[in-house]
């Protein structure tokens, strides 16, 4: 079973609109059972995200996501995941951070670092 290109936008379309949503780092990747080390302590907290309509069955950020310094070090980050909270374990979409060939492009945050994700850098599909 699979969706046509229109239902995969129309997932997307949906999924854009319906109420916030939040970008959480790991330091393990979340699964399927959304089970993951979230980055904690240090003036880490979820960032609040926009995402576009769907064109041709992805989303991307519209906009440059900055997280606020680093306060103490939260060690290496190497997945995110797009959740409907603020806080808990509402994990929607995961992956891991990679390059734009998909190489792993793990990130080690010490104080004082500011983890950013350039405009159109975050990009979520439907196959």
């Amino acid at each position: 079973m699979s969706l046509t290109d229109y239902g995969e936008d129309w997932m997307m379309n949906l999924f854009t609109t319906s109420g916030t949503k939040y970008l959480a780092l790991f330091t393990t990747v979340p699964a399927e059972d959304a089970v993951g080390v979230e980055v904690s302590g240090g003036g880490y907290a979820r960032l609040p995200i926009t995402l576009t309509a769907s064109q041709n069955g992805e989303v991307f950020n519209t906009v440059m996501l900055q997280y606020a310094p680093a306060t103490a070090p939260w060690g290496t980050v190497v997945g995110f995941g797009v959740c409907n909270a603020a806080t808990g374990e509402n994990i929607i979409w995961y992956g891991l951070l990679t390059d734009t060939i998909g190489n792993p492009t793990p990130k080690s945050i010490t104080t004082g670092d500011i983890f950013q994700v350039p405009a159109s850098d975050l990009v979520l599909g439907i196959d």
